[in-house]
């Protein structure tokens, strides 16, 4: 399972972490993280994992379906 820490210098110079996601669904071979993409003003993070198998769709579709075998899924936080 891969896991994306978002960090920030802080003034001081030092690392700060901003944040801790994660998939609440993952599985080992789920490949979270293997893709990113952030928006331009920095607010909205969508992540990849190309093996996840779930064949949930949509909103809040069902994640416990793992009948769809490395089906991917995109995962969008906002802040």
């Amino acid at each position: 399972m891969k896991r994306l820490w978002l960090v920030v210098l802080a003034v001081a110079g030092l690392p700060r972490q901003q944040a801790y996601l994660k998939a609440f669904n993952t599985e080992v071979d789920d490949s979270f993280g293997g893709g990113t993409a952030l928006s331009g003003d920095g607010h909205t993070l969508a992540v990849g994992a190309s093996n996840e198998d779930s064949r949930a769709t949509g909103v809040n579709g069902n994640p416990a379906d793992e009948s769809s075998e490395e089906a991917a899924a995109v995962y969008i936080f906002g802040r």
